[in-house]
Order: structure tokens, then sequence, then C-alpha cells
């Protein structure tokens, strides 16, 4: 069997959508005649922990851990944080910040760069090369962000010889914090160039939506026959697994972060009337100050109940027992350019999706290829009110969903193996 080095900041016990793609990718190549190698940090600053995922790492799969440097530290002991405390993945996106928050924001994008994972290069190149040799390594397969670790994949790959997969969940530059900062900036000059470098250096490009497939072949000139679009997706074995949780009650769910960019203010009018005063709205995850602000504006707390991150097998049972699902997508420029992992979560439970953005948007075009919700616009009030009145008058909890098979793990991890044998 081949191998394949995984470079990968998250890990479990990392939860959170990140962990989810490199922990499913290494629970199912070795199907496609594949062993994953991980190379991770110890002990690193995720923004949310999820111990029962350490169950979910095949027996199989050997995993090599790292010490890191974390600046976070600094912007803990900056904003008078704990050390224990737990960082947004939104909070350069914040525009209300203390002094001493603007100074961590100006270091974290002035010295940190591409990124405040840094500080594990030099940490990851030395074991990187270690586990290369010992384990006869065929292809070395890095999945960002943190970007910088896309960084210390090239530094291997170019010290080894070997291929090279660089997979991007999320943009780099294209990033709202990047879209705001002056182009002849340092820090912008520099995150483009080292973007720059990965691209040309890698030997494929994978990313998880169309959008952004088409935006690094036309706007970065990289030849489309080098870029390749894997989604996200569900695993069908652990979503059978899991019970529904106990809920009596009609359900509208939202789960994973959700910032200011991502305001439901048209469903939140919506559920402003009398009719649907027995509907529970639920969040689970982190919330914005700003959109709590929004539901006390719109009176709507009677029916709102906020959950703090919870296990991943949990989250899916929440899922699982709900009416119909929430998906905003950020009202920003470049929406298109990623996915919300929920809403392969969503897909794989069953139920049935209301997401608000742009027609035509890649989460549109899936929607409607699985027939697993629709899409509506912005400020399409009465679309959504019909979608509710929909749900609650055939009382479905679960969609009929068509072409989901798509996006199982299973199949994804298959075709990411198809790329490893082109390129060994």
């Amino acid at each position: 069997m081949k191998k394949v080095l995984i470079v990968t900041y998250y890990w479990p016990p990392s939860g959170g959508p990140g962990v989810q793609r490199v922990l499913r990718f290494a629970k199912y190549l070795p199907q496609f005649g594949w062993q994953p190698i991980v190379l991770t940090v110890k002990n690193g600053d995720y923004p949310a922990v999820d111990n029962s995922l350490e169950n979910e790492i095949p027996k199989e799969v050997k995993v090599y851990k790292t010490q890191t440097i974390e600046p976070f530290t600094i912007y803990k002991w900056l904003t008078g944080k704990k050390k224990n405390a737990k960082i947004d993945t939104y909070i350069l996106t914040n525009k209300k910040k203390s002094f001493f928050e603007r100074l961590a924001h100006f270091i974290r994008m002035n010295i940190f760069i591409p990124d405040a994972r840094i500080g594990w290069m030099s940490f990851a190149v030395k074991a990187g090369m270690k586990i290369i040799k010992e384990e006869n390594i065929d292809v070395i397969y890095s999945c960002s962000p943190p970007h910088s670790l896309q960084l210390i994949a090239n530094k291997l790959a170019k010290k080894s010889k070997l291929r090279w997969v660089a997979d991007f969940r999320d943009p780099w530059m294209e990033f709202v914090t990047y879209q705001t900062m002056d182009p002849n900036s340092y820090p912008f000059r520099r995150n483009i160039n080292l973007q720059r470098k990965v691209f040309n250096n890698t030997n494929r490009i994978i990313t998880t939506c169309d959008g952004f497939t088409r935006l690094i072949n036309e706007k970065y000139q990289i030849p489309k026959e080098k870029i390749q679009t894997i989604t996200n997706g569900f695993d069908a074995e652990f979503i059978d697994k899991v019970a529904p949780s106990e809920n009596k009650k009609l359900t509208l769910i939202h789960t994973g972060t959700l910032p200011k960019e991502r305001i439901p203010y048209s469903l939140l009018k919506v559920l402003q009337s009398e009719s649907y005063k027995n509907i529970e709205l639920k969040f689970i995850g982190n919330i914005s100050d700003e959109i709590k602000k929004e539901i006390s504006k719109f009176n709507l707390q009677n029916i709102v109940v906020y959950k703090p991150y919870i296990p991943y097998q949990e989250v899916i049972a929440e899922i699982k027992s709900s009416t119909a699902c929430i998906l905003p997508i950020d009202n920003v420029p470049n929406n298109d350019l990623f996915i919300a992992g929920k809403l392969f979560d969503y897909l794989g439970c069953g139920i049935p999706v209301l997401a608000l953005g742009k027609k035509g948007c890649s989460v549109d075009n899936i929607l409607t290829e699985t027939g697993s919700g629709v899409l509506f616009d912005y400020d399409d009030v009465e679309g959504i009110k019909d979608f509710i009145e929909q749900r609650l008058k055939e009382k479905i909890l679960s969609g009929q969903n068509k072409n989901v098979k798509n996006y199982e793990r299973k199949e994804l991890s298959r075709r990411l193996a198809e790329i490893f044998d082109g390129l060994s």
C-alpha cells in the first residue's frame, strides 16, 4: 500500500469543521490503496475542542505530533484573556476593538505572515523530513487553513523531491480581512507572493468549491488541469449510527459559527408573526453578539435557544431531530468562494435546508442537484414564509434527496486517491 503524508494543524482533539475533512480522508483512503501518515501539532490552540473525535481516528493511522510556538498566547496576554480561552475564528473581522486588540491585530497581520500558526514551521519541517525517510512516503498532502502549513509542505516537497497536493478548505487572499487591506502594503504583498509560490510549486491544487476553482484559474492564471474541486461532505457511516435527540418541538436549527455577515434578517422578520410562536429557533456554536442584538430587536427571545459548542456526535443528533436547517451565506463580496461544511451535515442527515444567498451560487446548485432544500434571496421574505409553512403543514422531518451520495466522504476519498495515483 502506498503512503501519503497528511500535513494538518487541525486534528483531534480539535473540534469544529476544519478537522472533519482530513479525519474522514484518513478513515477512507486505505480502502483505495493509500495509507495515511499524519503530521500535526501537540497541544494546538484550537477554537474548539472535541475529545470524542479521538475515538474516530482509525487504529491503523499513524499520527506524529510536534511542538509548536503559538503567537495567540501573546494575543491573549495583550487582551487580558485567560490562557485556556478559545479565540473565535472570525476575531480578525471584528470592527470594534480595544486598543490592545488593535495592537494584537497589527502584530498578527504584519509579523505573523501568513497566519499565527507560522510558529509550527521549523518543528514540522524537521519532523516531516524524518517521517518521509522512515515511512517511505510516496505523496505529500496538505490541508489548510492555516495556510502557513502550505509553506511547510512546500519545503518538504522541495527537500524530498516528492509530489505534493495542496488542499484549500477556504481561500487565502480572498479572506475578508485581505479584501480591505491596502494592496501596496507589506503584509498584502508578502501574502500574495507566498500564495503565488504555493500555487506554482504544488503539483495539484484542490478546492472545496467550483467558484474558488474558477477564480484560481482566471485570476492567478493557474492551468485548469492543475486544479480540481473536491467538496466537503458527510460520513454516512457515522451519521447512520447517531440517534436523533429527543425533541417534540418544530425546530429550525443552525450549527457552527454565525458571524455578523450572516445575520438572517428576512428569516427573523418572518418569525415575528404570532403564527410561529410555537417554533423553536436553535443556534448551536459560536454566535456573534450582533446577531443576538438583532434577535432582541425582533423580540424573538422567547423562541430562540442558544447552545455553546458541543461534541460533533451531539450536533448530528440535534440536526436529525430538527424540522429544517438554516444556512445563511455571508452577504459579502466573493461569498461564492467557499461552502460551509455544515451544509453537508444537513444533507447527510436528510433534513430540508433553508438557505439565504444569491441564486446560482454553489450552495444553490448543490441544493438543486440533490433536492435537499431551497435557496432564497437575502430579502425574499415571502419565499421564506412559504417554505416554513410547507414544513409545518407537511411536518416533514426528512428530505427526499437525490444524488446526495456524490457528497459522501467515502466517495470524495476515492476521488482524492485517484489524484494521488495519477501523481505517484
